[in-house]
């Protein structure tokens, strides 16, 4: 599976998350999707930059550390994690286009998320 595509996945997980005004650990976001929580970074950093070109809340705050409950401290969305969380529960995910795969050629990309070459997103804690 690609990255674009894990990360529709993991957008899917979090949308279903903030409906039901939840939070998950990356190890229960990982085993729900079938993957490592140390593959998440990737993904969590496509749905990131996607909220913040789209001017979303930031849905990948609901992806919260097992040991402290919040997210990762390397993934900086905001100053106030609480009030980011509310805005995620109150928008209406569901009511919205959601992000999609766009080919092009062989490759396949989240058409709006490039992810520039060389660079590398690092793993959140688990």
């Amino acid at each position: 599976m690609t990255r674009s595509e894990r990360a529709v996945q993991v957008w899917q997980v979090l949308v279903n998350a903030a409906f039901h005004r939840q939070t998950l650990t990356y190890t229960l976001l990982a085993d729900r999707i079938g993957a490592d929580a140390n593959e998440l970074a990737a993904p969590l950093g496509m749905i990131h930059r996607y909220c913040a070109m789209k001017q979303l809340p930031p849905l990948s705050v609901l992806v919260v550390r097992s040991d402290a409950g919040t997210p990762a401290a390397d993934l900086s969305w905001t100053t106030d994690v609480d009030f980011a969380r509310e805005a995620v529960y109150q928008l209406e995910w569901l009511k919205l286009k959601p992000p999609r795969l766009a080919s092009v050629g062989v490759k396949v990309t989240w058409s709006i998320w490039p992810v520039p070459a060389g660079r590398r997103v690092p793993a959140p804690g688990v």
